[in-house]
């Protein structure tokens, strides 16, 4: 939001708002919001692209690649959620409650 929070900002006149002008620029902001969506989405085409040039002519490696971005990104998603390392957290908290730190195993 700190970065976007600029782009669509009204500006205000000494303290009072400026209707008039303030959608003026809101529009622009918007604008100009829209035209950086853009480049970053051409940007980011055009990485995808250039890291998977070495599969390109590959079916099954562009396929099995496809399929480990998928998974990893499905995996990186779920791991990376506050609730699910809470409840993680919290199973291994009472799986090890009696065992020293450092402790390996069973034993």
């Amino acid at each position: 939001m700190s970065q976007i929070g600029p782009l669509v900002a009204t500006y205000w006149q000494k303290g009072q708002a400026a209707a008039v002008e303030g959608e003026k620029a809101l529009a622009q902001n918007l604008d100009r919001l829209e035209a950086t969506a853009r480049t970053l989405e051409a940007d980011s085409g055009r990485l995808m692209d250039m890291e998977t040039a070495p599969f390109r002519n590959d079916k099954e490696a562009t396929a099995n690649l496809r399929g480990k971005m998928k998974e990893w990104l499905v995996q990186n998603t779920i791991r990376a959620d506050p609730m699910v390392r809470d409840a993680l957290g919290t199973s291994f908290k009472r799986r090890r409650v009696d065992a020293p730190a450092g402790a390996k195993g069973t034993r």
